[in-house]
């Protein structure tokens, strides 16, 4: 089945409906669980693109990272979600209480290989990380609960560092094959291969532009 894309502020219209639903709103905002989370970039928002795929976030969290990916503010008071228009928002260190967590998981699961052949580009690997994240998380785990949220803002911002003659539009290319190593290393090694680095917001890794790269 060909999946609905829809737009960013559509999403938003999602989210304000969900909260609406709701006897308690504010309840409803920090504690209803969104559904498992599959955004992918649209080429017609360049200034918004990013892609997210996550499970177990509160509305509450789901809104302020999609704020966050999108660069967008947003406020809920007296009922009413409010969702200001695009503006560029500055990265900035976020504290995250989930970081410490988040980053030991990552180097706790063990994956067997990672292969990315052109033309992979970001989102790619964003989709392999999530997924190889449950596949080989403590088994215990029901597959509901377990693996990492993954993001990509700017997606196509990010691109290989040596293949500078690759237009902005173009696909990036990771072209690597590692053995057997912890996913945090995986991770770190797709940052060494582009112009990337990696932060933790909230529950979620993201990968962003790396200004020092370009």
């Amino acid at each position: 089945m060909k999946k609905k894309v829809i737009t960013v502020m559509q999403l938003f219209m999602i989210l304000f409906v969900l909260c609406s639903s709701a006897d308690d709103r504010k309840s409803s905002y920090e504690d209803m669980i969104m559904p498992e989370v599959d955004i992918r970039p649209l080429e017609s928002q360049a200034k918004e693109n990013f892609a997210l795929r996550a499970q177990n976030l509160t509305v509450k969290e789901f809104l302020e990272t999609l704020c966050f990916l999108s660069n967008r503010n947003y406020s809920f008071s007296n009922g009413v979600l409010k969702v200001n228009e695009y503006c560029r928002r500055e990265v900035t260190v976020v504290d995250s209480t989930h970081e410490k967590d988040i980053l030991k998981l990552a180097d706790e699961i063990l994956i067997p290989e990672t292969t990315f052949r052109p033309p992979a580009t970001i989102v790619d690997a964003v989709d392999f990380f999530y997924e190889v994240s449950q596949d080989y998380d403590a088994p215990e785990k029901l597959k509901s609960k377990s693996g990492i949220n993954f993001a990509v803002k700017s997606p196509g911002e990010i691109k290989t560092v040596k293949e500078e003659e690759i237009k902005k539009n173009e696909p990036l290319i990771i072209s690597d094959n590692w053995n057997s190593e912890t996913l945090l290393k995986a991770i770190k090694r797709v940052c060494e291969k582009t112009n990337s680095r990696f932060i933790v917001y909230g529950k979620t890794i993201v990968f962003l532009p790396d200004e020092n790269k370009k």
